[in-house]
């Protein structure tokens, strides 16, 4: 499985809408998006903005769903 996440839902919003079987999940007033893409099962969604979101965000993920690989993309996630 992979992992998207990023901190605002208009960043990750296309990656939804590609989404293939795609079933939404609830954790903390966030919502994450389970389906795959080309085969390959993904969970995407957001974080709030912040580190202390982001890593709370992050480390439910990791717990719940033990994804091989983690993405945390946006605008500001490169500065």
């Amino acid at each position: 499985m992979i992992a998207v996440l990023c901190a605002l839902p208009q960043e990750i919003r296309g990656l939804f809408d590609g989404l293939a079987a795609a079933k939404r999940q609830v954790w903390a007033g966030r919502g994450v998006h389970l389906g795959s893409i080309l085969g390959r099962r993904v969970i995407a969604g957001h974080t709030g903005v912040g580190k202390s979101l982001a890593a709370m965000t992050s480390q439910h993920v990791i717990d719940t769903y033990a994804p091989a690989v983690l993405v945390f993309v946006g605008i500001a996630g490169s500065l």
